[in-house]
């Protein structure tokens, strides 16, 4: 009797030790929600514009925890998506009360602070991952629009629905001031008459919901820092405040770094370590951590390079000559450490998608040869971030930026690249992530860059262009039976 008593004593004190590590977060780890099921899944091309977002736990996660900071879901073009959330055994699922953009960008973050009913503890790690919402139709062919815009001295554009009634504007960064451009839903668009930075000059800009209101606000790239606006709701922009970043800085890249629910900035730098400046929710960011290297870095490109559930980033360098691009793994608390170099010619940007339909990114290389002309790459992934060549060089000309989207409705992702003072094209995936030029070949020359959107609410990606000192471009995306506008093409 007096041994079972004693190893009764034994028992309870085991329990409470075990109660009390848990609590303390010790030996919970098999309790912790873990190997979450995603929707849309990570990476996933072509998603219907109505879809839902959910994430599928492995226990009941506490009601009371859930919310738009914890369950994060933003659209490049739309905003953060502050809806009620739902939860029912284990499963959280957000309904959004609109469609997503066609071809727009999504990401999600399900951070540590959403609890398990059972124990209290939060997952080990954040997930992040991010999806494209599909389009309808779209030929790949475009016409102008021939619209009177902006002559100004136009460095960068990025298309969103800044003013909440449901159609993309533009936002225009200029060397001079910014505008922002209020489309009609129809594609044509007119000035809101609001002069951003006088006296800046931009070299390039991002959008995204830096202060979780719902609206989309944005993020400049001067020749000397960089300059936050933060939207007050109907397209118009007050500065935040902050002076941030170093000089000669070249580009911006916005995405959940540290997996806390908001967006932070990827801030690339010529001849200086590039950084990360971490947001604090309300669109105030600290400089954080930066990467050792000190190349010529001349922009970049977020996402989950390795299936690990955070971003890393792609960084193209242009050090004249031969060159080595890099990709950087994310420690998941935006500590970024190189991965592999990319050997190759100098280039000014890439993009990141699922060019081969296999459910990792791969990367479309814009590349510019200095004094000459040179040809663009594909990357493929192996899925664990490791890229090798596909042995494609496509186009014969110095190319400044290329744009990823299903730009002739089958599915799969497509390319428009920008040229530097020669003639644009179009890339056309043939599913596999092989390429073959487009018919269709812009004539215009002085295109830093383009952004890709559906500006006139039909469902397929129409084109807005800037240009140095000349009047910006729109270009509507024609059906293969219905060519409204007279293209401007040349055959070879």
């Amino acid at each position: 009797m007096k041994n079972r008593s004693v190893w009764m004593v034994c028992v309870l004190l085991a329990l409470l030790a075990a109660a009390l590590l848990a609590v303390d977060g010790q030996a919970a780890g098999l309790r912790r929600p873990e190997n979450p099921v995603l929707w849309p899944i990570a990476n996933a091309q072509n998603v219907s514009r109505y879809t839902y977002v959910s994430i599928d736990y492995s226990e009941d996660i506490n009601p009371v925890s859930i919310s738009p900071q914890t369950f994060a879901v933003f659209g490049n073009q739309s905003g953060q998506v502050l809806q009620v959330l739902s939860e029912e055994d284990g499963n959280i699922n957000l309904v959004p009360s609109r469609p997503f953009h066609a071809g727009e960008w999504v990401q999600v973050t399900a951070t540590t602070q959403l609890l398990s009913l059972v124990d209290g503890l939060g997952p080990e790690q954040p997930t992040v991952w991010q999806f494209r919402a599909g389009v309808v139709g779209g030929s790949g062919f475009f016409g102008n629009t021939v619209q009177t815009l902006s002559d100004a001295y136009g460095q960068d554009v990025e298309l969103g629905d800044l003013d909440g009634d449901r159609d993309l504007d533009a936002f225009v960064a200029n060397c001079g001031a910014s505008y922002v451009w209020k489309n009609d839903g129809n594609g044509f668009f007119t000035s809101n008459g609001q002069a951003l930075g006088l006296s800046d000059c931009s070299v390039n800009t991002s959008l995204g919901d830096l202060d979780g209101d719902g609206d989309l606000d944005v993020v400049n790239v001067l020749t000397d820092k960089i300059r936050v606006w933060l939207n007050t709701g109907s397209g118009y922009f007050a500065s935040n405040g902050q002076t941030l970043g170093e000089p000669y800085g070249t580009s911006a890249e916005l995405g959940d770094l540290d997996g806390d629910g908001d967006l932070d900035i990827f801030y690339t730098v010529r001849d200086q370590p590039n950084w990360v400046f971490l947001n604090n929710g309300a669109g105030q960011f600290t400089k954080f951590s930066y990467t050792s290297d000190t190349d010529v870095s001349t922009g970049a490109a977020l996402g989950d390079l390795d299936e690990d559930g955070d971003l890393d980033a792609w960084v193209t360098v242009s050090n004249g000559g031969s060159t080595e691009h890099r990709v950087y793994k994310n420690d998941g608390q935006a500590v970024f450490s190189l991965w592999q170099s990319i050997p190759g010619y100098p280039a000014n940007s890439v993009s990141l998608g699922d060019l081969d339909g296999d459910g990792d990114l791969d990367a479309f290389l814009a590349v510019v040869k200095l004094g000459t002309t040179g040809p663009n790459q594909v990357w493929f992934n192996n899925g664990a971030g490791t890229f090798a060549d596909s042995g494609q060089r496509l186009g014969e000309k110095s190319t400044n930026q290329v744009a990823l989207g299903d730009l002739d409705g089958d599915g799969d992702l497509d390319v428009l690249a920008v040229n530097m003072n020669l003639s644009n094209e179009v890339w056309l995936n043939l599913g596999n992530g092989s390429y073959i030029r487009g018919a269709q070949i812009f004539a215009f020359v002085d295109i830093p860059h383009v952004a890709l959107g559906d500006l006139n609410g039909d469902g397929s990606l129409d084109l807005y262009l800037v240009r140095y000192d000349k009047t910006d471009l729109v270009m509507v995306n024609q059906g293969e039976q219905n060519l409204v506008y007279l293209p401007s093409i040349a055959k070879h």
